[in-house]
């Protein structure tokens, strides 16, 4: 779990994507840079929790990403877990 910030995709892939290639990033999740944004400002409030004792909670940034990776590409909860570094 420590390693999602440095390791995960958001932190390393992604953030690579969105500066060096805008279009390969558009393909991943099926959306502009701005459409991902504006609709991350929408449901944060909904989709953010707090963190407790047990664990740290998943940003809603990544919950966004891998949810839109899923349903763009289809890319199986295995691989997401991986990627993302995430584990349900």
């Amino acid at each position: 779990m420590l390693r999602r910030t440095d390791l995960g995709a958001t932190n390393s892939l992604i953030r690579e994507l969105q500066s060096e290639d805008p279009k390969e990033c558009k393909a991943l999740f099926r959306m502009t840079l701005e459409t991902f944004e504006t609709l991350l400002e929408n449901i944060t409030l909904f989709i953010q929790r707090q963190d407790t004792i047990a664990r740290d909670e998943i940003p809603a940034k990544v919950k966004l990403q891998v949810t839109l990776s899923y349903l763009a590409a289809g890319i199986s909860y295995q691989y997401l877990q991986a990627l993302y570094r995430i584990f349900f």
